[in-house]
């Protein structure tokens, strides 16, 4: 049994993930290739923070890079949708042929086996205000949480949103209602029977939830590339003592299959791959796949989504800073990871200033063991001159704290 190098496993990893390859210069990117990242990967994870564009933009733009944000929103908001809303492994936006494997989960919500709003949502109380938000729905055809008054009512505990935001959200969970738009990103509404197609509606829901985990594990390691069983479940959040049975019958079924590969500090380790990914996995041992791509990271993207794969196999370990308090923060408050041919040799701190258009890059770090040498800090600029295009800047300000060299550097090139 071939032992596999940690660089072969990479690049497969960055194929599936649609890292790889350098973006087409001069080239208009198509809604139809929007949904074919959207659908290989088969998530973006939806997040509030915007000292830039929000994540879910971002993580299209590193693989697609600069594109039309809107044709996004109109490929999960439009009638004819082809995206929808809804809970993978966060809050996602992922592609309406999912919509069937959703319904065992909108039904656990339903009969307050899942989620920590299900007791609130069995009280008398509450249970009134969600049968009259629904009523509501059904006559205004869309509504929003600013819609609805609850003049007296004190917050409750769970995220200490107010009653009828909880239950329209209880609705969504439960399959009731879904996202049929955003206005300024706040949620509208809709009775599912109106914002989901006809065309997905009518066909045969998916019965059991072991189902849905069974395609969720398959469909995702065809996405993650080469997994371990931990990492995989944590792709679709799902826990790995249901992952493992479900694993053992498509290995059995021959449709997933085991590999060794050696991880980033040479240890062989015990790995999984999709079947359809083997030709992937040979062609990169054969040196004739290889990473060419530079570019910036959400750190939110889904190559992150596996936790512990970016220290297993990057020898870098992703770590979100917004929460922390600003005197314990290192690399900073929203910071993108720099991913250069196959390897994640940095960090970026970027804060969008709408104001004058100009992109303010707060703190570049480089890893340890990386010199900023010519071509990589080419790279680099050309990436961020990219990331500036996408957000409509026309200027770039580096106030750096971080690595000296290599924020001396770009300051220089841009």
């Amino acid at each position: 049994m071939p032992v596999y190098s940690r660089e072969s496993v990479v690049t497969t990893i960055l194929e599936c993930q649609h890292l790889n390859n350098k973006p087409k210069n001069n080239y208009s990117v198509t809604k139809k290739e929007i949904y074919r990242v959207v659908n290989a990967i088969k998530a973006l994870q939806i997040d509030t923070l915007q000292m830039v564009k929000r994540s879910h933009y971002l993580v299209l733009w590193s693989r697609l890079g600069d594109y039309n944000d809107e044709d996004l929103d109109e490929l999960c908001y439009s009638n004819d949708r082809k995206l929808f809303e809804y809970w993978y492994h966060a809050a996602c936006i992922i592609p309406i042929s999912e919509f069937p494997y959703r319904i065992p989960i909108m039904e656990q919500y339903r009969q307050g086996n899942r989620g920590s709003g299900s007791k609130w949502a069995k009280e008398v109380t509450n249970a009134k205000i969600i049968d009259e938000v629904l009523k509501q729905t059904c006559k205004m055809g869309q509504v929003k949480s600013s819609d609805f008054e609850n003049k007296g009512v004190s917050k409750g505990s769970w995220w200490n949103w107010k009653p009828t935001k909880r239950a329209l959200e209880h609705l969504y969970n439960c399959g009731d209602l879904s996202v049929a738009n955003r206005e300024n990103f706040n949620k509208v509404y809709g009775l599912t029977k109106n914002v989901i197609p006809k065309r997905v509606i009518g066909k045969t829901p998916v019965k059991t939830y072991d189902e849905t985990c069974l395609h969720d594990l398959y469909e995702a390691l065809k996405s993650t590339g080469i997994s371990t069983p931990k990492q995989l479940a944590n792709y679709t959040h799902m826990k790995l003592t249901q992952a493992k049975p479900l694993l053992e019958i498509l290995l059995k079924s021959q449709k997933v299959v085991s590999i060794t590969g050696r991880n980033f500090r040479g240890e062989k380790t015990s790995l999984i791959i999709h079947k359809d990914n083997m030709p992937i996995l040979r062609r990169a041992a054969d040196r004739d796949l290889f990473p060419k791509r530079t570019t910036l990271l959400s750190p939110f993207d889904n190559l992150f989504w596996a936790k512990g794969r970016d220290v297993d196999f990057f020898g870098f370990e992703q770590i979100l800073e917004c929460y922390k308090p600003r005197n314990l923060r290192r690399w900073g408050y929203f910071c993108l990871p720099i991913l250069h041919q196959g390897k994640l040799i940095g960090r970026i701190d970027p804060k969008l200033d709408r104001r004058t258009n100009t992109l303010e890059l707060r703190k570049i770090h480089l890893e340890e063991n990386y010199k900023p040498d010519e071509k990589m800090v080419h790279s680099i600029k050309e990436s961020i001159l990219n990331f500036m295009k996408f957000h409509n800047a026309t200027n770039v300000s580096i106030t750096s704290i971080g690595t000296g060299e290599l924020s001396a550097k770009l300051r220089k090139s841009l």
